[in-house]
Formats: structure tokens, sequence, C-alpha cells
């Protein structure tokens, strides 16, 4: 009995990595989904992951015509932290949305993805954000802002 339990318990270790592979592969299927609400659970589930074999995909979430899948594409982009195409994506993102909620996750990804050669261009899209008409927005923008630069 005891032998059993041992060899369960290894098989289920060591085949953990197999299935946290499949359950990312199925997420990045799932980005791909008509329906929104599968989409922005896939983003989650991936950014959570940190699976930067979802980069690309999520890159191209950014043009999505649903805000929210936009919004929940740019917080997995800078929770996996992946820089060079997911920065300039997120940059060119947060510079173009007209949707505040879109802009707050695009700025809040950028600091994630701030490194020594893209601070300026994000320093410049932070300074844009802070005359922002949304109190939130331009707070946020403000106390990013300020942190990039320490």
């Amino acid at each position: 009995m005891l032998r059993t339990v041992l060899t369960a318990t290894i098989v289920l270790f060591l085949s953990a990595p197999l299935f946290a592979a499949s359950s990312d592969d199925l997420a990045i299927q799932q980005l791909s989904s008509s329906d929104p609400a599968v989409q922005i659970q896939a983003c989650r589930t991936l950014g959570a992951s940190k699976s930067t074999a979802a980069v690309n995909p999520l890159i191209k979430l950014l043009d999505s015509q649903n805000t929210h899948v936009q919004a929940s594409a740019a917080a997995a982009l800078g929770a996996i932290g992946e820089k060079g195409d997911a920065t300039r994506a997120v940059l060119r993102t947060a510079q173009t949305t007209d949707n505040a909620v879109v802009r707050y996750a695009a700025l809040a990804a950028l600091m994630a993805l701030a490194e020594d050669g893209n601070k300026q261009d994000i320093q410049t899209v932070m300074a844009g954000q802070t005359a922002s008409e949304d109190e939130l927005l331009a707070d946020l923008a403000q106390k990013l802002s300020a942190k990039l630069q320490e």
C-alpha cells in the first residue's frame, strides 16, 4: 500500500509540469475564442503563469474590438514581463486608445516592462496622461511617472 502511494505521488509530482504546459497551451488557444469572457480568462491564466509563449497572441489581442479584452491582454503582457515587442505594442496601445480602462491597464503594464532603453518613451506616455480628464488615470500616471524616475 505504501509503495502504491509513493509511486502515485512521484508520478503526479513528475507530471505536474506537463499539466501546466497543457494548461498554458489551452489558454493560448482560448485567446482566439469569439467569446470575450473566455479570452479574458485566458489572459488572466497566461499572465499568472508568465507564459512567454503567449506574448505574440496577447499582442494581437491589443487590437481587439472589446476594450476589456484589450485591457486584460495589456495586464497579462505586463505580468509576463517579456520586454521588446510587448513593450512596443503596449506603448502603442497606451498612446492610441481612447478608452480609460485600456490606458490604465497599459500604463500599469508599462511599469513592469520598463528598462533603460525605453524609459524615455514610457515617461513621455505617462506625462501625456497626467492631464487626463479621468482623475484616476491622471493620478496613476503621475505616481508611476515619479516611480519611473527613481
